[in-house]
């Protein structure tokens, strides 16, 4: 039987908001203890399916499709009971710490908010002894100090740990990571994102971790799942994706990584045109317009799911008529 203890399952995602369609039939699942990437551009719909999980979308966006969490359409959910897994059982740490962390209260006042209404825990004591261990779990020396700073007081790193120590403090079984490591500068992206791997592992939870960065998602992800104009157009277990994309995106988007020093002074490659807007009806592939290797059946048609070999828990496959015509 199937585990579902911390399980995660999007099936035909789509995201309307205004006259655009932002997110059109993502599929994505999340086995327990696993971690997987989301990967691709800017306006690919990364973010948006991160906030669906999360039930924190604009009101007047139009959301269908099934988010299934431990078996549960949380579509279907209450207020209260997206309430009740929000923080709890699935939290979220953001691209800019600045934007979680409250400016006017301290870093132990705000973690001691989470404690007291996520926990439950009335001991001001006992809140505090965990207060200290969460900014200890996440690398903060001296945490005795840091509960009095105030975020402004902090490093940019620094505050991102808080973060992270805030999403943990309600012993969440699923981590969503949404570019923790954009605002941050290189040296300390990695530290963050060791951080990340560590807790993954010492915890036993499952994480989604977006980014715009396939060789990041890589280093801290079991699988990648890639996305374009709000479609999953490929997912892969993160070793064999990066070895051999089967995507014409997907390759792109590895061709346009910055090349070893050996070759620095090539001009990087770009991926010609621009990603669909929202509000454009699209009839076939949605990379179509853009695919180096784009021919009829392409502008015509969907494509449907093919899938191949790897080492993904759900399966492997691409949304591509070249994988078909292949094994023909």
């Amino acid at each position: 039987m199937k585990d579902l203890s911390s399980s995660l399952e999007i099936r035909n995602l789509e995201i309307r908001i205004g006259s655009g369609t932002q997110v059109r039939s993502a599929d994505l699942v999340i086995e327990p203890g696993r971690s997987m990437g989301v990967v691709g551009e800017s306006g690919s719909g990364k973010s948006l399916t991160a906030l669906a999980i999360m039930g924190l979308l604009p009101e007047t966006a139009k959301v269908s499709g099934e988010v299934n969490w431990q078996g549960e359409n949380l579509l279907r959910a209450s207020a209260d009971r997206r309430r009740e897994i929000r923080g709890r059982e699935i939290a979220m740490i953001f691209q800019d710490p600045m934007s979680s962390l409250n400016p006017a209260f301290t870093v132990g006042f705000q973690i001691d908010e989470v404690l007291k209404f996520r926990l439950g825990l009335k001991s001001k004591s006992q809140r505090r002894e965990r207060a200290l261990k969460l900014l200890s779990d996440v690398g903060i020396p001296a945490a005795e100090e840091r509960l009095k700073a105030y975020p402004h007081q902090l490093s940019g790193g620094m505050s991102q740990r808080v973060s992270i120590a805030m999403a943990l403090a309600g012993e969440p079984k699923l981590l969503i990571a949404d570019e923790p490591t954009t605002a941050l500068d290189v040296t300390v992206q990695m530290q963050i994102l060791d951080l990340l791997t560590e807790i993954k592992r010492d915890r036993g939870m499952s994480m989604l971790f977006v980014t715009h960065d396939l060789a990041v998602a890589a280093r801290v992800c079991d699988e990648i799942s890639v996305f374009y104009a709000g479609r999953t157009v490929e997912k892969a277990a993160a070793s064999d994706l990066l070895k051999h994309p089967r995507h014409p995106y997907t390759e792109a988007l590895l061709r346009a990584r910055p090349h070893d020093s050996n070759e620095a002074r090539k001009k990087l490659f770009s991926i010609p045109g621009t990603v669909p807007r929202p509000s454009n009806i699209i009839k076939g592939c949605v990379f179509a317009s853009r695919c180096e290797k784009v021919f009829p059946l392409c502008t015509e048609r969907v494509p449907e799911k093919f899938g191949f070999p790897s080492g993904s828990a759900d399966g492997s496959y691409a949304r591509c008529f070249l994988l078909q015509k292949e094994s023909l």
